[in-house]
């Protein structure tokens, strides 16, 4: 799945295209999870920012649903409690994991 950004944010640059590694969704709210132009932070953006250039979701992603209508569709590697906390904290396994998923998602 990728996204063309569309509107100007501190994070993304109209026009530039990213990979989305993740989409997650609360009430009317959605958002992108990609890497920004830092080059290397996995972050949340929201969906406004963005026009989908390729919607083919990757066939090992899941889609979990949460209390207080949040939901999020996410490579499984990643769906367990806690990956995102231990992967901001440094944790090898966690970052990994992530390399791993991403460098499988660039194909």
């Amino acid at each position: 799945m990728k996204v063309r950004c569309i509107k100007n944010d501190a994070w993304v640059t109209p026009g530039k295209e990213y990979l989305v590694l993740g989409v997650y969704g609360r009430g009317a709210s959605i958002k992108y999870r990609l890497v920004g132009d830092d080059g290397h932070t996995p972050a949340l953006q929201d969906a406004e920012l963005f026009e989908l250039t390729s919607p083919d979701i990757p066939k090992d992603w899941i889609f979990r649903v949460y209390p207080a209508s949040e939901w999020e569709m996410t490579p499984a590697a990643w769906a367990r409690d806690g990956f995102w906390t231990a992967y901001f904290e440094g944790d090898a396994t966690a970052k990994v994991t992530y390399a791993q998923v991403v460098s499988a998602l660039l194909g």
